[in-house]
């Protein structure tokens, strides 16, 4: 699991729901134990603190060429009042 590749809320978002779903199969049975253990969410923390590279806004000339590309889409006019 990179950080390259996902945002923190992404990443915390999928641990929150595979722990939720391993506890629910503790309690029904099919498993004895849930293997997102404390551990693994202590080896897991860097990559759940947001860094200062996670959001990064388009420059004019990026905001100029999506919008551009997007001209032709359902979502134009919400894309180009929030530009």
């Amino acid at each position: 699991m990179a950080r390259d590749h996902f945002s923190a809320n992404t990443i915390k978002s999928c641990l929150h729901i595979l722990d939720t779903l391993f506890d629910k199969a503790v309690r029904k049975r099919p498993i004895v134990s849930n293997p997102i253990s404390k551990a693994l969410k202590r080896e897991l923390r860097p990559y759940l603190k947001a860094s200062s590279t996670d959001v990064k806004a388009f420059t004019h000339e990026e905001a100029q060429a999506f919008l551009e590309a997007a001209k032709d889409r359902r979502l134009y006019r919400f894309y180009w009042w929030a530009s």
